[in-house]
């Protein structure tokens, strides 16, 4: 549903001036409790590992909220990536 979301909805609706007052991205860093101070580690290591961010974030979020690494954002990626 995020994927529908970020990748067909929000652009269909740009031509209706229509911006969502929340981001699927937004929503899952809440989810999880990460902080978007992390979006370009996390955005780099989930093209780098070909893994879905979305999942990502919040894999990561369940190890450590607080300050997780970039160490801990591969090993995770890594275990995503199967």
């Amino acid at each position: 549903m995020l994927h529908f979301i970020e990748d067909e909805l929000v652009p269909a609706m740009k031509q209706h001036n229509y911006v969502p007052s929340v981001s699927p991205l937004d929503l899952t860093f809440g989810y999880a409790g990460c902080h978007s101070s992390l979006t370009k580690t996390l955005n780099e290591v989930a093209r780098e590992k070909n893994v879905d961010l979305f999942k990502l974030v919040v894999a990561v979020s369940a190890q450590d909220r607080k300050a997780p690494g970039r160490d801990l954002i591969l090993n995770t990626a890594t275990q995503l990536a199967g």
